[in-house]
């Protein structure tokens, strides 16, 4: 987990930079760069596995383009830019989202002779690009009509739950010493687990 919390340290650091370089360049020439660099640093590093792979100094620098997305996403949601899509499409575009992240997901667990070792990696840059188009989409839905508040309550602290997961995962597996034997007490324990998270 950490390695995200410093690469986003690195972000909000050079963020006044980064968005003096917008300024002068443009957004789609600073993504071009970062895209470059990114690009770069995965052909440079194909076993990677995962974003953590790169280490603290390199992470950041994979990770910056979907970071800057990010960055035009929110300059565009604040200037009041893009248009309402509609529920029918909204929802077909929330379908592919969730298809989209579990071939990306899958994509680090199943190994092929043709795909390379650092598929995943690839992978988030893709998902990244659709994850932006897919929240302003969301963004200007909820716009119109406010999300349940349910999902809201659960959006609130979703985050806090990503820091300690690691951690409580590791105490659940020291605590919870035993081999559920069945798939029923592997599903129960699983279940469990969530819960103690």
């Amino acid at each position: 987990i950490l390695w995200s919390l410093v690469a986003e340290l690195i972000y909000y650091a050079v963020y006044p930079a980064l968005r003096k370089a917008a300024c002068s360049a443009g957004w789609a020439g600073l993504l071009a760069a970062a895209y470059g660099f990114a690009i770069l640093l995965m052909l440079a590093y194909p076993a990677s596995k995962g974003l953590q792979h790169f280490g603290y100094g390199l992470t950041w620098v994979v990770g910056l383009p979907i970071w800057l997305l990010g960055c035009v996403l929110a300059e565009q949601v604040a200037e009041g830019k893009g248009s309402s899509i509609g529920k029918g499409r909204l929802w077909l575009a929330r379908g592919g989202m969730l298809l989209l992240s579990i071939l990306s997901w899958q994509s680090l667990y199943r190994k092929t002779g043709f795909l390379p070792d650092n598929i995943f990696v690839i992978s988030l840059q893709v998902f990244g690009v659709a994850t932006f188009f897919w929240l302003r989409a969301e963004i200007r839905h909820f716009a119109e009509s406010p999300p349940p508040r349910l999902l809201e309550w659960g959006g609130a602290w979703s985050y806090s739950l990503y820091l300690v997961h690691e951690l409580c995962q590791t105490v659940w597996t020291r605590l919870a010493a035993s081999d559920p034997g069945t798939f029923a007490g592997l599903v129960v324990e699983n279940v469990l687990r969530l819960l103690f998270v």
